[in-house]
Parts: structure tokens; sequence; C-alpha cells
């Protein structure tokens, strides 16, 4: 297996990064580093096609999560805004004199419709804490967890969103703050969920009957197979993988915390640099694969990663000092 390069952008800090499930499209969360040394600076959130062409921008003060519909047709972007403003007024003199400062900071979750020639905003929903991470389910049914560790979902099928449960994560995980908090749609089951959370653990949600099934497990990344029968969490060096039962089915040392399924057997794993690991019948196994070659300057590891399937590329974010890099590149095999 190879990787042929075929565009990067320049140097910067990226947040975030996921392909649109279609293909095409590459939503990518940073920071250019000329923009970093203003003080009033905001994230770029750039839409970039696959030749590297730079199709849409938006800008807020902060991206903090982004999910693609299961059809590609939304995005879910949720932001935060600050805004410091100075209130003046004129005495009868005309001179000029400072009132006092004003600031305004706003949570906010932004729907938008997307297709081959425009990215259009469907809806605006004002929200009362960070959120960390968002999923959206192929019947409309969006899932967010928040910094405090906040578990909601939503049915945004019309033109506002009808919550339709609501709980808090308590902390009764050994390992708190060990996590990421996360959530994810099971792809072939929307009524499954999967929620990682900062106190430690890995939660199975069932929509239908409202119950959940706890682990202990330290989380960076969650992702479900594609075919919905397992999933990969990573943390702490370690890489597990559970069926759609919510049942531990092996477990094994792996360098790094970012992962991706490139099929429903066939996962790789980026730290240092890429592991490629085999699943079959529950069991991961390393495999003498190496990815041949990595270009794309120096590096001091890969912080995050990200496949097309239908575009068959991948996309990673290596870390360079105190900064970072994306490159694409096309798989080879």
């Amino acid at each position: 297996m190879k990787l042929a390069l075929k565009w990067k952008t320049g140097v910067g800090y990226i947040k975030h990064l996921q392909w649109n499930p279609k293909g095409g499209i590459l939503a990518v969360v940073y920071r250019p580093l000329e923009m970093s040394k203003d003080k009033n600076s905001k994230d770029l959130l750039v839409f970039f096609h696959t030749s590297g062409i730079s199709l849409w921008r938006l800008k807020s003060t902060s991206f903090d999560a982004l999910a693609f519909s299961p059809d590609g047709s939304l995005i879910a972007v949720a932001a935060y805004n600050y805004e410091k403003s100075t209130v003046t007024i004129r005495d009868i003199e005309g001179r000029e004199k400072k009132l006092r400062d004003y600031e305004e900071e706003e949570y906010k979750l932004e729907v938008y419709t997307i297709t081959e020639k425009s990215l259009q905003r469907k809806n605006t929903f004002k929200i009362a804490s960070n959120i960390r991470s968002i999923a959206l389910s192929s019947d409309y049914i969006m899932a967010i967890v928040t910094e405090d560790n906040v578990v909601s979902f939503w049915n945004i099928k019309k033109n506002f969103a009808e919550e339709l449960w609501r709980w808090r994560v308590d902390t009764q995980a050994s390992i708190t703050n060990q996590g990421t908090p996360l959530v994810r749609f099971n792809p072939v089951n929307a009524n499954l969920v999967a929620v990682s959370t900062s106190n430690g653990e890995i939660i199975f949600v069932d929509l239908n009957s409202r119950t959940i099934h706890r682990h202990v497990s330290a989380t960076k990344f969650v992702e479900w197979s594609p075919d919905g029968k397992l999933l990969l969490v990573s943390g702490n060096g370690i890489l597990r993988v559970y069926d759609d039962q919510a049942r531990l089915l092996d477990s094994v040392p792996a360098d790094g915390e970012s992962a991706t399924w490139i099929s429903n057997d066939t996962i790789l794993v980026a730290g240092s640099t890429i592991s490629t690991y085999s699943i079959k019948e529950g069991k991961l196994k390393p495999l003498d694969q190496e990815l041949d070659t990595l270009k794309c300057e120096c590096f001091d590891g890969i912080m995050h990663m990200s496949y097309s399937a239908p575009d068959n590329m991948l996309a990673l974010v290596f870390k360079l000092g105190n900064v970072s890099r994306l490159c694409t590149y096309n798989i080879i095999i």
C-alpha cells in the first residue's frame, strides 16, 4: 500500500477535518499561521474540493465541532463568537469620550445544506454551552455532547430543533479526564449511538429503549465500521474493538490515538507513523504493511486523519513543532 501526495495546505493550526460521506468535499477547521499573530483572529472553516480548490469559507471566533449527515446533504457546525467593542459619546464641543466597553459572546449551532454548487444556511440554534461533538443520523436526528458531558438528541427535520432526550453523564468512571467527548451514530442502525466522555467512558445508547451500557475506557477516537458491526475506540495507547452489542472483543497496544476505517476489516492507526491493522472474527492483528511514503516535509507525528472511500483519499494532519499542516493522498494498493 502506497500514498501518493495530491495536495497540501500552508502551515497553520488545524483543529478538525472531515470528509463528506458522499465524497468530493473535505471540511477543515484551521487558523492560518499569519492570522494567529492577531489577537482578534478567528477560525476558518474551509470546504476543499478533492483537487485542493477552496470552495467556500466560514469564519468564527472558534469552530468547536462539525458533522456531515450520512447522505452528505447537510453539515452541522458548532461555533463560538466573541465580539468586543467600545461605546463612545461626544460632548457638545465634539470631543469623543469613552463611555464603556461592550462584550458579547454567543454559542450557536448552524446547519447548512450542501449541493455541488452552493453552501446555504438552513437553521441556526442558540445553545447555552460549548459543544464538543455533533453527529447526524440518516433520519435527521442530531446528537450533541457538550463540554460538561451533557448528552442530548434533537429532531431537526423541520425548521426548528425539537429536543427528544437529554441527560448528564455522572462521574462514576475511575479515569476522570482521560477521555474526549465524542458522539457517533451507527451507520446502519440509526437508533444505536456511541458516546465517549471526558470522564473516561464509552457509552452505548439505544434510542428506541432509551437504555445505555457503559464501559470505562480512555478515549481519543471513536468510530463505527462502515457496516456498523464493530466500534473502534482508541486512547492512552490502547486500541479496542467492541461489537454492536457493547461487548469488548479485543484490545491491543497501538502507537497513536487517531484512526480510520478503510474497509470493514482494515484500519489505519496514526501516531509517529501509520500502522495497518486487520480485524478478523473480532480480533485485531497488526499487519506488516507500511505506507510508503509520508512526504509532507519534516513532521513530529500525526494529529488527525480522515479517509474518503468514494474518493479513495486519505487526509492527514501532521504536527510540525507548535503548528500543523494538512496533506492529502491517493491510496495506491
